[in-house]
């Protein structure tokens, strides 16, 4: 066996396939009808695709409230719910104010002109207010532009 296998190679294999090729008259023939038998034994072998349907989806709802509260307990749920929202915003602007007496005592300690940043953060933010301000009365006051001006319009 091993003699045997000593005497094929790959180049002589090609050349002799190729020597085949050339004597064959029905070789473009031949060549179909493999292609078509062997595509026609994949086609019958290879299993159709079936869907399934999605299975529904199981939904768990979560109530945080009773579903049979009236509308009273409603109205009282949310009053309590601003007042809370209310102390919050009161306290984060305490808190504000606060780091901003700390700020200005800083600065103060290092000699900075504390009054004169503030005037000068104030005019910069009025400032930024009319600018907003003039450009939301400027956008009302454009014609929609779906909608072209005639000269009598104008």
């Amino acid at each position: 066996m091993r003699g045997y296998i000593r005497h094929i190679s790959p180049g002589s294999a090609v050349s002799e396939m190729a020597t085949l090729w050339r004597e064959n008259p029905f070789r473009w023939r031949v060549l179909a009808v493999s292609i078509a038998l062997t595509g026609i034994i994949f086609y019958a072998f290879v299993p159709k695709s079936q869907l399934a349907e999605p299975r529904k989806p199981l939904v768990t709802w979560i109530t945080t409230f009773d579903p049979n509260r009236t509308r009273a307990q409603i109205i009282e749920s949310n009053r309590q719910n601003q007042l809370r929202q209310d102390y919050i915003k009161a306290l984060e602007q305490k808190r504000t104010e606060l780091r901003k007496q700390l700020y200005r005592e800083l600065g103060r300690a290092t000699f900075l002109d504390v009054d004169a940043m503030e005037a000068q953060l104030a005019r910069e933010e009025a400032a930024d207010k009319k600018a907003k301000v003039g450009k939301q009365a400027g956008t009302n006051n454009q014609a929609s532009p779906g909608k072209q001006q005639t000269a009598g319009e104008r």
